[in-house]
């Protein structure tokens, strides 16, 4: 048998400190395994376009237009100068079409 401290239960201050770890934890697997979700949709559709035979040029063509979608969803003013800033200024595909799978980056 162990001391009276080892078997004593937490106090409710303690046991509320571990609920808040715990769902920070949760909230952090559940952020980790979104942004997972959005790297594998992002890498299939950009497979899908290569797969075709894309052309760069149209490749961003097709993203810019589906960011432009995306982005008048919030900004509809300026959904046409934002997606052009952001084709000129992004040049990864990578990058632009992971905004398309991860919509909290444009907010």
């Amino acid at each position: 048998p162990g001391s009276l401290q080892e078997q004593a239960t937490p106090l409710p201050a303690q046991r509320k400190g571990e609920k808040r770890s715990e769902k920070l934890l949760s909230s952090e697997h559940h952020d980790k395994v979104a942004n997972e979700n959005e790297i594998q949709a992002r890498d299939k559709f950009l497979a899908e376009l290569l797969a075709q035979g894309t052309s760069r040029d149209v490749a961003l063509n097709r993203i810019g237009e589906q960011l432009y979608a995306v982005i008048s969803a919030n900004h509809p003013d300026s959904a046409g100068k934002l997606t052009g800033m952001f084709l000129e200024a992004t040049e990864s595909l990578e990058d632009l079409s992971l905004l398309l799978f991860s919509p909290r980056y444009l907010q």
